[in-house]
């Protein structure tokens, strides 16, 4: 005998067996979908994690801006604070040397002189103190 014809039966039967199998696969699909989305859902939380921590590192930095703008303008008055004590000393200095000079001083010229410069002594030091810069006389 040759080949014998497929009856319907056998047919019906591979139909049948092509359905199972498809619809196996389509579980299969819908099942690796699911763990996708899965995946997906995890990946966007880690997104929203992330987000979070920027928004509080951007916070963060800009508080730390704000105090180095806070810090760079004081810094700056201290700085012209200082340069205009520094002015004062020297024409003060200045003038006293002058006055060191000078041959025609009394003695209670000398004794004023004595004071003054005392006195400036004693208001460096006290500048010193408040601007935290050390002075030696």
């Amino acid at each position: 005998m040759g080949k014998s014809e497929p009856t319907i039966a056998d047919v019906l039967e591979a139909v049948d067996n092509l359905a199972v199998s498809t619809g196996q696969q389509f579980i299969s699909i819908d099942k690796r979908f699911d763990q996708v989305d899965k995946r997906f859902e995890q990946v966007d939380k880690r997104f929203e994690n992330i987000e979070g921590k920027l928004g509080q590192i951007d916070g963060r930095l800009f508080r730390l801006e704000k105090g180095q703008t806070e810090l760079i303008e004081k810094v700056d008055r201290i700085e012209g604070q200082i340069i205009a004590i520094t002015s004062d000393i020297r024409e003060i200095y200045d003038r006293l040397v002058v006055l060191e000079k000078r041959q025609d001083l009394t003695e209670q010229d000398i004794v004023q002189l004595k004071q003054d410069t005392k006195t400036l002594i004693a208001w460096a030091e006290k500048v010193g103190i408040n601007t935290k810069l050390p002075f030696s006389a």
